[in-house]
């Protein structure tokens, strides 16, 4: 696996194990009708997807002072935090990633 990130101009893909990824004012992006195909068994394709104004590179960072948030369609048709709850659409000044994992800092 690795990161897509992506602009009008260009595509790069990002070994998560390598770097982490700093992303600045996100929006949490699913297309609901395609999550639910994939929870009711279809094969996985992407359907969702972190919308950010900028992105970086940065050594792999420590979770201990972010929170998880989840997107696996197979789980759940929506992103989800800790709880379970639906944070389709929701915006975050700041999220991490670190491996294959997501994690968010501070809430807009």
């Amino acid at each position: 696996m690795k990161w897509k990130v992506s602009d009008e101009k260009s595509v790069e893909y990002i070994d998560p194990h390598k770097s982490s990824l700093s992303l600045v004012n996100c929006r949490l992006v699913n297309r609901p009708k395609s999550a639910e195909k994939i929870h009711q068994g279809a094969n996985k394709f992407v359907c969702a997807w972190i919308e950010c104004d900028w992105t970086k590179q940065i050594p792999i960072q420590n979770p201990n002072t972010m929170e998880q948030i989840f997107y696996n369609p197979k789980i759940r048709p929506h992103w989800h935090d800790k709880y379970g709850n639906n944070i389709d659409g929701k915006f975050y000044s700041r999220i991490i990633t670190i491996g294959e994992k997501v994690f968010v800092s501070c809430i807009r």
